[in-house]
């Protein structure tokens, strides 16, 4: 195990959260495009190894199978190790920690083999690379992915969770609204700063946006933007619709990672 990195003292939220981290292995490398088909797959690949009862934190349901509020369900995040466009790792994720339960699945889903697969390409093997803290996962994340950072850029296309429409003559919930909201609700800290951000290789509508479970649902605005707060805050930092597999995900500034 690696020694702990140093961190420093931070405005947002104090639990240190725990992650796994997943190695994406194949013939083929997914573009960073396809992060929530591959998050969605990889939850269908735990929820295989899960056997009879499926853990709430990888479900997002309770016991009476009613979907659970708030965001402590499991995050799947795929993103890449080299910074890139193209995804060779994944990191689940609970702010809260990791229960046994689903340490368990994680733990059969690597003893087992486990694999996910888009419709037309070869198989994707997953294995495990790392479980723990942040200082634990730290050799197998990119420090872009966990910060902490004062300046987050987005590196998924953030999607707004609402429609933006006009009430009285007024535009309200435009995109940038509910991002600034979102931080706010979600990280225990308002940015001081934001701005547009234009992706350099492609178009942020590029970015898959709809569910298996939903195909049909109408597509949404998509956009990238810089957030600047006035303290280190602690990553993911993942926001707006479909954060929990991999859409919203922000990366710290390079050169602004604390560690």
């Amino acid at each position: 195990m690696p020694d702990a990195f140093p961190l420093p003292e931070l405005a947002a939220v104090d639990e240190r959260g725990q992650g796994v981290v997943l190695g994406v292995f194949g013939s083929w490398t997914p573009s960073l495009e396809l992060a929530l088909p591959i998050a969605e797959r990889v939850r269908v690949a735990l929820m295989r190894a899960s056997d009879s009862r499926v853990p709430w934190q990888i479900c997002g349901k309770d016991e009476h199978g009613r979907p659970r509020r708030g965001h402590e369900h499991l995050y799947v995040l795929p993103f890449s190790s080299a910074g890139g466009a193209r995804i060779d790792r994944v990191l689940l994720w609970a702010d809260k920690g990791l229960e046994d339960s689903t340490l368990a699945v994680v733990e059969r889903l690597a003893d087992r083999g486990g694999w996910v697969q888009l419709r037309g390409r070869e198989r994707l093997r997953l294995e495990l690379l790392g479980v723990g803290a942040p200082e634990v996962i730290a050799p197998t994340v990119p420090r872009g992915v966990l910060g902490p950072a004062r300046i987050w850029r987005s590196a998924t296309s953030f999607v707004p969770p609402r429609f933006t429409k006009v009430r009285g003559g007024r535009v309200i919930d435009t995109a940038q609204e509910q991002v600034l909201r979102l931080a706010s609700e979600v990280l225990g800290l308002a940015p001081v700063g934001i701005s547009a951000l234009e992706r350099e290789d492609g178009e942020w509508r590029g970015f898959r946006q709809r569910r298996v479970k939903d195909p049909r649902s109408p597509r949404r605005a998509a956009g990238g933007w810089v957030l600047r707060f006035s303290a280190p805050v602690r990553g993911p930092v993942v926001l707006g619709y479909g954060a929990h597999y991999g859409l919203g995900r922000f990366e710290a500034e390079p050169g602004d990672e604390r560690r």
